[in-house]
């Protein structure tokens, strides 16, 4: 049985980064219908609220708020995993500045509830870092799970730190590079 997931990019239509990094990494994503998802920005956080936040308690932010910015990429995600429970149908999220390099591992995905699919240059020694949420594919069972999970208790780590535990995050899935262009920047504000 093949699963053929809807595939969603979370772009925001008035950043002009958002549609720099969109227009860049499009073209790889051609193979597939991918539906653009409107981002959540912290314009319109204030229609939001399934979501408390306490203190940030990740590796490089100990005790600090959630900024707007980092609310809105968790509203984002949560909105997409609703969204595939009500569907009842899987799906593959795609953020913005994240380009194919390459083919998809369509044959795991009957065998898994989720896989993430993208990486980046993350760290000082340039070695590949899984990043969750820039690319992955998603069941309604896991969609469901998650979404209760992050009900429970208020946030305090990202969404890439809260998925990952529940994610296969094998190397050999990574087929989504995440494209950072220095001299334009993202558009991501942390610790402000």
């Amino acid at each position: 049985m093949t699963i053929e997931p809807k595939f969603y990019m979370i772009q925001m239509s008035a950043n002009e980064i958002s549609q720099y990094y969109k227009q860049l990494v499009l073209p790889s994503w051609e193979k597939y219908h991918v539906h653009m998802f409107e981002a959540i920005t912290p314009e319109t956080l204030y229609k939001y609220d399934q979501l408390k936040f306490d203190i940030i308690k990740s590796h490089n932010s100990f005790d600090r708020k959630f900024t707007d910015t980092e609310k809105a990429v968790w509203f984002s995600h949560f909105l997409l995993w609703k969204f595939c429970v009500k569907a009842k149908k899987p799906i593959v999220i795609i953020e913005h500045d994240m380009k194919l390099v390459k083919e998809l591992p369509m044959h795991d995905f009957r065998e898994t509830n989720g896989i993430g699919l993208g990486m980046t240059y993350y760290d000082k020694l340039k070695r590949n870092v899984n990043l969750p949420c820039g690319c992955y594919y998603l069941t309604p069972y896991l969609a469901d799970i998650l979404i209760k999970t992050i009900k429970k208790n208020p946030v305090r780590i990202n969404p890439d730190g809260f998925i990952k535990k529940f994610l296969d995050t094998d190397i050999k899935n990574w087929c989504a590079e995440q494209v950072i262009d220095k001299s334009i920047g993202t558009t991501i504000v942390h610790n402000k």
